[in-house]
């Protein structure tokens, strides 16, 4: 309306700036809601992250503390099976030697026909002697529970008589009946670990950045869970939790920031008096462009230049989903796109721009139907969708209908967050996969050895004990048979004999594994350098293979390229990576080559190990020295192994202050190059 002078009138003004004023706080209202929102959810996703870190490792510690718990039990059952007749001097013997190996234990306690008449150390614990545990009844139903079971617990904390409160794992033990050629129930071996010190060991007394509670679950998780340590009131706080299996239960770690989850008001204060000033900024150029509607050129690149200020890209398309005005955000993030990217351009045809040229990935193979899907959201009033662009930048769209028909978008760069979301998972997946194949390498020798030990324990079974028992019986006085019947039990005996040695010693150099891990990332280990000369300290760890190489029929050959040079080294630990990149070179390669070669470079030593065998995929080159990553093919699946020895060995030349790298083709081979510093 306009009156006789063709000025509008005053109310139509009035109505116009309160339009334009309504219009302008609710675009800014809405983006602000939208954006805060997205910081606030990236701020609290770091944080949870941050603490998942925390009680991950925490998580690795107590399963490593229970791991040490079952493994003594183990060691004294598997002695009093094979000597029933175990005196109290042969038990203080074997429990002293096993302190000296885990300091942690405070002492273990064996009770033959359920009343405990060993105990080491006495002193402390004497109390303890000739308790019946069928008179104490809390005690008693766990282990009835071991007896029917066969499968040892951890019970805990629990009341000693003998004073503290400590955790218990109990493992019943039979030994061989001669009579029946079975097996009967000897009694109870119980291994007790203080309270504190297991705390301790897993590092519960130096949190200073989370509250945390664990949980020993029960069968109906929450219904009757128990509180082993820590703040009950942490569950009630949205905390982040981790599963862990403890013999024959779970443990449930839930821990949140000491003092609870921040709110970022601090962290938001800026960037909403940033983002007010903006939105004002935005109404009072649009007033001025109603003002001045007769410099509507003029008006409009003012307004350009206000939707250029925003951070995030932003697109407006009217009721006949033309193109009126973007941002340069807009056009930066749509690069393919950019040269239809204009005023009056339809939304339709500037999708079908960038389809011809690939840049959304998500339509690659599906261009048509991508294209329907996507105009289909466009027209729904206020989405919000995920793209993925061809440059691996994510967008999240979010589209508001206007009044008029009309169609505001913004674009916000979530790439950072996907990112870190995406690593998050990756790392749970990397470490869930590395608990599976721990437990499979543990298992396997396990197994093993208790196949053998029981053979052992009972060799009347072995076909060879029973030939050599027909001789006996049947009176023979062959003496050569006698000969060959007893040599041929040795020869069983020792073997089976060797075997366990071989599987104890590879369940060793699994422990020492995890256990340099440990040191390294706690920054605990200490390299002691001393001058070593390179190529006969090397020299004599390829003679180490030699025995290996010819059984597998390949020439394994060393070239010293360093002849009497001496370099500054921790013997025993680049020994340790020597041995692991020879031995995986031996291990994976069946036919062909290995060579180990020696040079000096540039005043560094480069010792090179390269192989002919299956080799590893590219995409799989930058995850090979990664923590908890294993390399899923094949070869590596029947060679065994845990994935940790590459990376155990890249950070170890790291504290030398050297490099490992890697180049490798499938089915051609791999090298290997160790450089470590000349000074």
């Amino acid at each position: 309306m306009v009156n006789s002078g063709g000025v509008l009138s005053q109310n139509l003004w009035r109505f116009i700036y309160s339009s334009v004023i309504f219009f302008s706080l609710t675009l800014s209202f809405v983006a602000y809601l939208i954006v805060e929102g997205l910081i606030i959810e990236r701020l609290d996703l770091e944080a949870r992250n941050n603490v998942q870190n925390e009680i991950n490792l925490l998580g690795v510690k107590l399963q490593h503390s229970v791991d040490k718990i079952n493994t003594v039990s183990a060691a004294i059952v598997s002695a009093i099976e094979r000597d029933k007749d175990i005196t109290e001097a042969d038990f203080a013997d074997l429990v002293g030697d096993l302190l000296t190996v885990v300091p942690e234990m405070r002492h273990a306690a064996a009770a033959p026909g359920l009343v405990i008449r060993f105990v080491h150390p006495m002193e402390g614990n004497a109390a303890a002697i000739g308790l019946d545990y069928r008179d104490v009844p809390a005690q008693l139903l766990p282990i009835r529970q071991v007896i029917q079971t066969n499968q040892s617990i951890l019970a805990g904390p629990v009341d000693l008589i003998q004073g503290g409160k400590a955790f218990v794992g109990r493992t019943a033990a039979y030994t061989p009946d001669p009579a029946t050629g079975g097996r009967y129930f000897w009694g109870i071996v119980s291994v007790v670990f203080e309270t504190d010190r297991i705390y301790r060991m897993i590092g519960l007394d130096r949190l200073s950045a989370l509250d945390t509670v664990i949980f020993n679950m029960s069968a109906s998780p929450g219904a009757n869970d128990r509180i082993l340590f820590g703040n009950a009131a942490v569950q009630e706080d949205n905390p982040v939790t981790v599963n862990i299996p403890v013999l024959d239960g779970v443990w449930r770690i839930a821990a949140v920031p000491r003092g609870g989850w921040r709110n970022y008001a601090d962290e938001l204060t800026d960037f909403r008096i940033r983002f007010a000033l903006g939105g004002i900024l935005v109404m009072l150029i649009t007033l001025v462009v109603v003002r001045a509607f007769r410099q509507r050129s003029e008006a409009r690149a003012q307004l350009f230049t206000a939707i250029n200020s925003i951070q995030d890209a932003f697109a407006y398309f009217d009721s006949k989903d033309r193109l009126i005005l973007c941002n340069t955000k807009y056009s930066e993030y749509y690069k393919e796109s950019s040269q239809a990217i204009r005023y009056g351009a339809t939304f339709e045809s500037i999708l079908r721009y960038g389809l011809e040229r690939g840049q959304y990935v998500d339509a690659v193979g599906r261009e048509e139907e991508w294209l329907r899907e996507r105009l289909d959201s466009h027209s729904k009033s206020d989405t919000k969708t995920e793209q993925k662009l061809a440059d691996g930048r994510w967008l999240r769209v979010l589209e508001t209908h206007t009044p008029d028909g009309g169609i505001v978008g913004f674009r916000v760069d979530i790439t950072e967050l996907k990112n870190a979301r995406d690593e998050a998972e990756r790392a749970n997946r990397a470490k869930s996969d590395f608990l599976n194949v721990m437990s499979h390498e543990l298992r396997t020798p396990l197994t093993g050895i208790g196949g053998y030990a029981a053979f052992l324990a009972a060799p009347e079974r072995l076909r060879s004990a029973g030939a050599l028992q027909d001789l006996l019986r049947g009176g023979s006085t062959d003496t050569a048979a006698l000969d060959r019947a007893f040599s041929a039990f040795l020869a069983e005996m020792t073997g089976f004999g060797a075997k366990i040695g071989r599987l104890a010693e590879y369940l060793s150099r699994l422990i020492n594994d995890i256990l340099d891990l440990s040191k390294i990332d706690a920054g605990k280990m200490i390299i002691d350098k001393e001058a070593t000369e390179l190529d006969s300290f090397i020299e004599l760890i390829v003679k180490d293979f030699q025995g290996v190489a010819n059984a597998k029929g390949l020439a394994l050959t060393f070239e010293d390229g360093a002849a009497g040079e001496v370099i500054h080294v921790d013997p025993i630990r680049l020994r340790q990576i020597l041995v692991n990149l020879i031995g995986n070179a031996v291990k994976f390669t069946d036919e062909g080559s290995v060579s180990v070669t020696t040079r000096r470079v540039n005043g560094a030593f480069e010792i090179e190990v390269a192989d002919t065998g299956c080799g590893i995929m590219r995409q799989q080159l930058s995850t090979v020295f990664e923590e908890f990553s294993q390399i899923d093919n094949s070869a590596t699946r029947k060679a065994g192994g845990t994935g940790l020895g590459l990376a155990i060995a890249r950070k170890i030349a790291e504290l030398h202050g050297g490099t490992i790298t890697v180049e490798s083709e499938v089915n051609v081979g791999s090298v290997f190059t160790v450089r470590l510093p000349a000074a």
